[in-house]
């Protein structure tokens, strides 16, 4: 007696109504903005111009306040990731005439970040900001960072580093 069961009305309301609503949505005009993302891939401390940069459209607010990128990379950017705010810094961190000196340094130094160095031996107590921070390679093979100091401190912090008396203490 399947022929006299009554059919199911209520699904198919249902479903028209989700094909009704999907319609709406998909036809509604959403508003977008041209935001800007990584044309291609930016390593540390690279300068960002307009050939770094393709404007994609996105919905509007999705990604944040549109800031037009100038600057250079914070930190490594992968080709199609969004340029936010935190992503690139105003100018260059290196002041000039400042000498850049590479340096283990923690994982929580990023580029502009200051920090302090100090050392017995020779005596040094410095204030420098990280030109570039290091990084962990494949197999955990650390690459050193580079951290700027001024002229008269880059021959003492260079031999600190080589003597393995430096202590790099991170501001924040």
């Amino acid at each position: 007696m399947y022929w006299l069961t009554r059919p199911p009305l209520l699904r198919w309301v249902a479903a028209a109504a989700l094909l009704a609503g999907a319609l709406a949505f998909d036809m509604s005009e959403r508003r977008t903005e041209p935001f800007p993302f990584a044309a291609r891939s930016l390593p540390a401390g690279a300068p960002v111009d307009d050939d770094d940069v393709e404007w994609r459209d996105v919905p509007t607010g999705l990604l944040g306040e549109v800031v037009p990128p100038a600057g250079i990379a914070i930190h490594a950017v992968t080709a199609g990731a969004p340029l936010v705010a935190g992503t690139v810094g105003d100018g260059a961190p290196i002041p000039s005439g400042w000498w850049s000196v590479p340096i283990h340094l923690p994982p929580a130094a990023a580029i502009g970040a200051k920090v302090r160095l100090v050392a017995d031996h020779p005596p040094i107590d410095v204030q420098g900001v990280v030109s570039q921070p290091g990084s962990t390679g494949a197999f955990s093979v650390a690459d050193p960072g580079a951290v700027a100091v001024p002229p008269h401190a880059a021959g003492p912090v260079a031999d600190a580093v080589r003597n393995g008396t430096l202590t790099v203490l991170v501001g924040t």
